[in-house]
């Protein structure tokens, strides 16, 4: 919950497609969800695209449990094991 301002802060600044790394989340809480939806929603306003790269366990777990997998979604880059 600490970082979310200066995530936030950086991520509405992007004027471009973002692409969030969020492989090494170990937590997200509702603060850090509704920092994505408005990044997402940012983007999708100035026709960009918000990418989240190798959605760590907690992620994919929050994103499914509220049903915004399917709208942010994930891509995953990282070499099965």
């Amino acid at each position: 919950m600490a970082g979310v301002p200066d995530v936030r802060v950086r991520l509405l600044a992007m004027s471009e497609d973002v692409e969030l790394d969020c492989s090494g989340l170990t937590f997200i809480d509702a603060s850090g969800l509704r920092v994505l939806v408005a990044a997402h929603c940012d983007c999708e306003a100035r026709g960009a695209m918000l990418t989240i790269v190798d959605p760590s366990k907690c992620v994919v777990r929050l994103l499914a449990l509220t049903g915004l997998d399917a709208v942010l979604g994930g891509r995953t880059e990282s070499p099965a094991p």
